[in-house]
């Protein structure tokens, strides 16, 4: 190969590299829950520290197995507005569709799954996002991770 052609192979993938790098996570952590199950009375909380301006999108990350026992899961947000005021969005993720195949993508036994909130939220810097399931149980299992994503750029999935 010349050195002119390897020049150009270069670029070419140091170009797709790049262009590949174009979403950029705000603010992006994760929680790792008991493998005994996710209490109703355990509230996980994250700390938005450092965020853009702007109404920013929001998205809860789930990480669950096989040994979940639902269809759906209902969880509820609650954050705190750029004015002060308190906000609580409920959201209703289906993770499997009518026939029981997992939503998502995964291998094995574990399936992510990646969903915006409904309406984009401007964030009092600082302040905490609190996100908790609201099944009609008092311990889930097969939860594995929660995760709570806001992003400058569109969000793009897994």
């Amino acid at each position: 190969m010349t050195r002119t052609a390897l020049s150009k192979l270069l670029v070419i993938v140091v170009s797709a590299a790049l262009l590949a790098c174009n979403h950029r996570d705000e603010y992006s952590a994760f929680a790792t829950l008991d493998p005994q199950g996710w209490a109703f009375d355990s509230v996980l909380t994250f700390e938005v520290d450092t965020l853009a301006s702007g109404q920013l999108p929001m998205a809860v990350a789930l990480r669950h197995n096989n040994s979940y026992p639902y269809r759906n899961l209902c969880l509820e947000v609650r954050y705190t507005l750029l004015d002060n005021r308190g906000g609580c969005d409920t959201i209703d993720i289906e993770m499997a569709d009518h026939y029981g195949r997992w939503r998502g993508k995964g291998l094995g036994a574990s399936y992510q799954l990646l969903v915006e909130m409904p309406q984009r939220v401007e964030l009092l810097p600082g302040s905490n996002v609190n996100i908790r399931h609201i099944m009609r149980v008092d311990t889930i299992r097969g939860i594995e991770m929660v995760g709570l994503s806001i992003n400058a750029s569109p969000l793009l999935p897994f």
